[in-house]
């Protein structure tokens, strides 16, 4: 009987001394029971400050990849395309028009692709090959007693079918659909339109005619965040003045004509400004590496001009460029053309 009474004393005991330790714990142990994964708590990002000044207004070389813009610029210069052996340099004044991802550029470039894809894929649709002239010569008489030689020249050649027409369609459709794609923002044209202006050109004779350029344009790679942006494109100009007094010159007037390839290469400097060199590959400037006296004579000056130029942007809306224009090696006589352009950006 007393170790009965023991042990319910040592249970009451310990009863008594667990109830005591929930009190000074703030209270008898709750049952935890699992409720799910705890939240977690929200990070807010501060908002990003908004552009600056700068960065709003003066976006250099992007000006020429991201946006769809038109140019109007007055144009003052002298040399660099006209010139003649102890001749002042000869003014060229005008206005010059620029366009640069916008639908009229878009349309030409397409529509001269398309025109040149279209000719390459149906001349490789056959094959010619041993091609042969022959000529004969007959002898008419007239009545009159008179005689007419009448020669006869024929040509022959092989020619063998590789493509089918259909396969012809096949391809100039597709070939159509990848350049009117492949161009969609990636265009430029340039119109410059030279004019005699007295007030400008302080009465001297100056030139008058246009040059005209338009192609596809791409982002190379970027420096200093700002992209390097490559031009290609078609050239082709035609600008004449009244023939100055210089040995060796004949006809009315001393002319430049071009047709060719044309690229131009703008690298940034800052937001503020870039360079960029161009030089157009004139086809019609063969010639003269044969025969300059005889061109000459013509008062032709078929030259393939390089041009160096400053842009600087005076926010993305105006600028200013100035251009350095070798027409041939040297600087004398107008060989080294200089010209002024001031204009905004629409």
């Amino acid at each position: 009987m007393h170790s009965g009474i023991l042990k319910c004393g040592c249970l009451l005991a310990l009863g008594w001394a667990l109830a005591a330790q929930a009190q000074e714990d703030g209270g008898a142990p709750a049952l935890q029971l699992d409720a799910g994964p705890s939240e977690q708590p929200v990070i807010v990002e501060p908002p990003e400050p908004p552009p600056s000044f700068v960065e709003e207004h003066f976006h250099g070389t992007r000006v020429y990849t991201s946006t769809s813009h038109y140019e109007v610029g007055l144009v003052l210069g002298q040399g660099g395309l006209l010139f003649a052996d102890g001749v002042a340099p000869i003014p060229l004044n005008g206005v010059v028009l620029r366009e640069r991802n916008g639908i009229l550029s878009y349309l030409i470039t397409v529509f001269a692709g398309q025109a040149l894809s279209s000719w390459a894929i149906a001349s490789s649709a056959v094959e010619v090959k041993n091609v042969r002239t022959s000529s004969s010569t007959n002898l008419r008489y007239n009545a009159d007693g008179s005689r007419t030689a009448v020669t006869t020249t024929t040509t022959t050649a092989d020619v063998r079918q590789l493509k089918s027409q259909e396969q012809v369609d096949r391809e100039t459709e597709a070939s159509n659909k990848s350049i009117s794609g492949g161009f969609v923002g990636h265009t430029f044209g340039d119109l410059a339109i030279y004019a005699e202006i007295p007030a400008l050109s302080g009465g001297r004779p100056a030139g008058a005619g246009y040059e005209f350029t338009f192609g596809g344009h791409g982002e190379l790679f970027e420096l200093m965040h700002l992209p390097v942006v490559l031009d290609v494109g078609v050239h082709l100009a035609n600008v004449r003045v009244k023939r100055p007094v210089s040995p060796g010159i004949g006809g009315p007037f001393l002319y430049h004509s071009a047709g060719g390839l044309l690229g131009r290469l703008h690298v940034p400097l800052t937001r503020f400004a870039a360079v960029s060199v161009e030089w157009v590959l004139n086809f019609l400037s063969v010639g003269y590496l044969f025969d300059p006296e005889g061109l000459l004579a013509d008062g032709s000056r078929p030259l393939s001009p390089l041009r160096f130029t400053l842009d600087v942007f005076a926010t993305d809306f105006v600028f200013l460029r100035g251009e350095a224009t070798f027409g041939m090696l040297g600087v004398s006589d107008g060989r080294l053309g200089v010209s002024l352009t001031a204009g905004v950006r629409l």
